[in-house]
């Protein structure tokens, strides 16, 4: 170490910045708090999850403020906890309440002409406001993403596209956004616990994609992530390590426990307990054979959604032979066997099942520490952390 007159230090270790990253989707709140240096490997502090109850009926608008009043408790419960100073916080927010669009941008010309920047400004503001009106009628949106996933002058990428000539000009982008409201609620309840913060936001969509390319193999380019929710299944196109398309089904975990709670005229919190006492396979026969009954009517349920999606992509592309499956670990398996089925299967090239892979917190260990012993983020999370270091290469100004 070398000091200048005792006040300033060269080589001197810069301390560590804390992150929190906070996930919300339809089923679930959860958090996870990492330790990140500028030559370190990150350090999870902290994590966990709440579980958002479930209603008789699903209703976007009726689940805001449970999962307004969740976070807030989640938030208190991390206050508690001696972390130290948060220097960001990063949101993620997942089905139902974000909407998503991928647009192709193609200026194509009987000669070279010079790649302009107010051009496409001014195609990108039409993309936007058509994207408005498709998805929130009156509600007033607030933009969360709005990033250039490629772009290529006659056929060949490139970063740095403006002032070049080219006769065909293609600009893919990706754009998400959030109700406006819905923002401004989530980022009120994390300034009331923590004070005033630096906060980010970003949709599952654009982060999964990131993190799923990061680790399957560099010849796998066109691969379905499906995103399983409590409420909404999430199927994502990739092309090309692009996202192409998205499809939404209403449709997630929940709607096994509101049937077994239905078939077995009981509260959701029992239907939760009893199908968490079938996943462990401590049921009696009795009461087993009437869950079984009520997983497989979901199951079938959830096949014949699966038929229709994929049904609307091998019509418009090439089906991919790739399934990315993102989801907790029984969710996961479940989600599995809905697509070993044959009727699925007959679905695929060659009649085949696809190779499915699904992602788990152990896929990121590598890149994460853990403080304690056992502590470990979640799936969710872990696809979050993993992620938000890379986003920013998507950015348009």
């Amino acid at each position: 170490m070398v000091c200048v007159e005792s006040k300033q230090c060269y080589n001197k270790r810069m301390p560590n910045s804390i992150y929190m990253f906070l996930d919300i989707r339809g089923g679930s709140v959860g958090v996870a708090i990492i330790e990140r240096g500028k030559n370190t490997e990150d350090t999870l502090l902290f994590s966990k999850r709440r579980v958002l109850p479930i209603l008789n009926e699903f209703k976007c608008e009726r689940l805001i403020s449970t999962m307004v009043s969740e976070a807030r408790e989640l938030l208190l419960g991390v206050r508690k906890v001696n972390i130290g100073r948060i220097k960001k916080v990063y949101i993620t927010i997942g089905s139902p309440w974000f909407f998503s669009e991928t647009q192709t941008i193609i200026h194509k010309s009987d000669i070279p002409t010079k790649c302009d920047k107010n051009w496409l400004d001014m195609k990108i503001d039409e993309e936007v406001n058509g994207f408005i009106l498709r998805n929130f009628d009156n509600r007033k949106p607030e933009i969360i993403e709005k990033v250039l996933l490629r772009t290529t002058l006659n056929g060949y990428q490139t970063d740095k596209p403006f002032g070049k000539l080219a006769q065909e000009q293609e600009f893919t982008l990706y754009l998400s956004a959030v109700e406006t409201n819905t923002v401004n609620t989530i980022r009120r309840v994390v300034n009331d616990v923590f004070g005033s913060h630096q906060i980010e936001f970003h949709t599952m969509p654009l982060l999964a994609l990131i993190a799923v390319d990061n680790l399957i193999s560099v010849d796998i380019n066109s691969y379905i992530i499906i995103d399983i929710g409590g409420e909404i299944t999430e199927f994502i196109l990739v092309r090309n390590k692009l996202i192409f398309d998205s499809f939404s089904v209403p449709l997630g975990v929940h709607e096994i426990i509101r049937t077994i709670a239905h078939d077995l005229k009981t509260s959701m919190a029992e239907g939760r307990s009893i199908y968490h006492s079938y996943q462990d396979a401590t049921l009696g026969s009795i009461v087993k054979g009437k869950v079984e009954k009520s997983v497989s009517f979901v199951e079938t349920k959830w096949r014949a959604y699966s038929k229709d999606i994929i049904k609307k992509i091998s019509d418009k592309y090439i089906l991919p032979v790739t399934v990315v499956i993102i989801g907790t670990h029984n969710s996961s398996f479940f989600f599995k066997k809905v697509f070993s089925n044959a009727e699925v299967m007959e679905m695929f090239p060659q009649h085949s099942l696809p190779n499915i892979i699904l992602l788990s917190s152990e896929n990121f260990k590598i890149k994460l520490k853990a403080k304690i012993a056992g502590l470990q983020s979640d799936i969710f999370t872990s696809v979050e952390i993993s992620s938000i270091d890379k986003v920013n290469k998507f950015e348009y100004a």
